[in-house]
């Protein structure tokens, strides 16, 4: 059996958090522009990448949990 660290669910937390933050002000800047950036496009993928792998671990360890 598998445990969920608190730290790690402290981390992907936080690491989603900022990755909202800077998401949120994407678009306000495209808003506000009314235009939206290759850069910004890049920015986003980039923080997805970012989150994909800390989740995917995430999930691997609920399904350990439920076995």
């Amino acid at each position: 059996k598998s445990d969920i660290d608190e730290n790690e669910l402290k981390r992907l937390t936080v690491l989603a958090n900022n990755i909202a933050n800077n998401i949120n002000q994407i678009a306000h800047r495209a808003n506000v522009t009314n235009k939206v950036y290759k850069e910004d496009i890049e920015d986003i993928k980039s923080l997805a990448d970012q989150l994909i792998q800390p989740l995917l671990f995430l999930q691997s360890k609920c399904l350990q949990l439920k076995h």
